[in-house]
This record gives structure tokens, C-alpha cells and sequence, in this order.
């Protein structure tokens, strides 16, 4: 079954009728039907079909008329023209304007058959040379960014030779990775004696390398750590840490500020105080 679509313009009902009834439908192609150049023309623009079979002679735009607005708009559609008066002459003219095949009215469904794949195995072919090419394009851009990459790792290796001081070289090898992955932000850890280290942090939006030197708690990391290779998190689980890493960082904050509401009643009035935890044990030393 073939997945290519075609698009029949002819002002003829029979005509129209008996290819898709007897030609398209039986092989399984897709197809439109137009039944007039205009009609055939708008549904070329809109759908760029895998070929379109185009009947000669048709009120309001005829076949050839149709052929030139598709080669003034650069619409690369190949064409089969149906036409009562095949001749030497029609031959070039057509061939001129981008058909390259014609058939004679009345035609067989073998002839008709035997013209749609001749065509469509001409566009095959194309397609499958555009593909090769944008393949060997990307594989070549690739190779360019390994190279690119090796240059990057060079210079890291040379500097990792000539510097003593671990910050800089931290932070150097924090560059190389932004570099590399064309990331927002990394951090460089190091594990010393179970402990999960930050040594540098790298944030491209300010073109900044800070150096750190704390104890740092970053289950990424860890994880990385242990697997020895890398983590690689989908959008959802990304999404999912960042909800998580904002909710401790709310639960942090209502600890650190969580206050306690007193009331003080004299007579009819009521004075409300918030005291952190802190002030509430403050006052009880002060009082005692």
C-alpha cells in the first residue's frame, strides 16, 4: 500500500471517477480531486501533493496555464498531463514546463498505473538523495563538534598539566563543561571522604566561574557519583525536582521564621503579638 498522495484536476466527472475508482483506490494511494485548474491549483498550494495527474483542456484555467502559475510560485510537484492530442509537439512544450510524462486520452488502467510510477519512482529517488544528503550534513556537523569537543578536552589536559592550584583548575574545567554541553549552569564536585564537595560553579548567563568550597547536599550528583556515568533526567523529572527544591525551600524558611501569635486582653481590648521562637525564648530568659 502506498502512502504518496495524488491529485487529479479534470473537469470531467467520468474522468475523475475512473482513476480514483479504478487507479488510486486499488494500490492504495491517497488522493484529492479537483474539477478545474483553479480548484487543482488551490489544492496544490495547500497540501503539496506527491503528484498530480492534469487534464490539457479545462474551462477558466486549462493545464498549461496551471503548469506556469506552479512554475511561478517554484512549486515542485511533478506532473502527468492527460490529453486527447499526444504529439511531438505537446511532448516539448510540456517538458519545457516541468512535465515529464503524458498520457493519451482514452487510456488504460495499465497505462495510467504504469505513468503514476514511473513518476513516483522518479521522486523516490529525489527523495531519497535529499535524505542522503541532509544525513552526511548532519553527520559532518557532528564530526565538527567532536572535533571541536577534543580541542576543548586538549586544553583542559594542558591545563590540568600546568596548574598546581585546584580552585582555578576547578573552575577551568567548570568553563570546558559549559562549553561542551551548552548548558546554563555547572557545578564541579569532588568526593573527599564521603563528603559531596562543591568546588566551582559556572553560570553562563553572567559569563561568571565562582569558586565554592562547602559541603553540599545534591542527590544528582551523588547519584552520578555512584552510577560513574552520567544522569540524564527528562523534562517530568526535572519538573519534579524543581517542585520539590521549592517546597524544602518553603518548609526552610516558615522554620526559620515560624512565629507564634499571643493575645493580650485588658478589658475590651485585644493586642495580638508575633513572636518568632527565637523572641519567645528570649523574653522567658529575661523574665526569669
Amino acid at each position: 500500500m502506498s502512502s504518496e498522495t495524488i491529485l487529479v484536476v479534470d473537469d470531467g466527472k467520468e474522468n475523475r471517477d475512473f482513476i480514483v475508482k479504478y487507479v488510486l483506490e486499488p494500490n492504495g494511494f491517497n488522493y484529492l480531486v479537483a474539477r478545474d485548474g483553479l480548484e487543482g491549483l488551490e489544492l496544490a498550494r495547500q497540501y503539496h501533493p506527491d503528484l498530480m495527474l492534469l487534464d490539457l483542456q479545462m474551462p477558466q484555467m486549462n493545464g498549461m496555464e496551471v503548469l506556469e502559475a506552479l512554475q511561478a510560485e517554484q512549486l515542485d510537484i511533478p506532473v502527468i498531463l492527460m490529453t486527447f492530442h499526444g504529439s511531438e509537439e505537446i511532448a516539448i512544450e510540456v517538458y519545457r514546463k516541468g512535465v515529464r510524462d503524458y498520457v493519451k486520452k482514452p487510456y488504460t488502467v495499465e497505462e495510467m498505473y504504469d505513468a503514476i510510477e514511473r513518476s513516483l519512482s522518479t521522486a523516490r529517488l529525489r527523495n531519497e538523495k535529499d535524505q542522503l544528503t541532509e544525513r552526511l550534513i548532519n553527520a559532518n556537523a557532528s564530526l565538527n563538534q567532536r572535533v571541536r569537543e577534543l580541542n576543548i578536552l586538549y586544553n583542559i589536559g594542558k591545563s590540568v598539566t600546568a596548574l598546581m592550584d585546584i580552585p582555578t583548575l576547578m573552575g577551568t574545567i567548570a568553563e570546558a563543561a559549559v562549553q561542551l554541553t551548552s548548558c546554563d549552569e555547572c557545578s564541579i564536585y569532588t568526593l573527599d571522604e564521603g563528603a559531596l564537595i562543591c568546588r566551582a560553579i559556572r553560570r553562563e548567563k553572567d559569563q561568571r566561574t565562582y569558586r565554592v568550597d562547602e559541603v553540599r547536599s545534591d542527590a544528582l550528583a551523588q547519584r552520578a557519583i555512584e552510577l560513574g556515568q552520567p544522569v540524564v533526567l527528562t523534562p517530568e523529572e526535572i519538573e519534579a525536582m524543581r517542585r520539590e527544591k521549592n517546597r524544602q525551600a518553603r518548609i526552610a524558611e516558615r522554620q526559620r521564621k515560624t512565629k507564634e501569635l499571643w493575645l493580650f486582653k485588658t478589658g475590651t481590648t485585644v493586642a495580638d503579638c508575633w513572636l518568632t521562637a527565637e523572641d519567645r525564648l528570649a523574653n522567658a530568659a529575661r523574665s526569669a
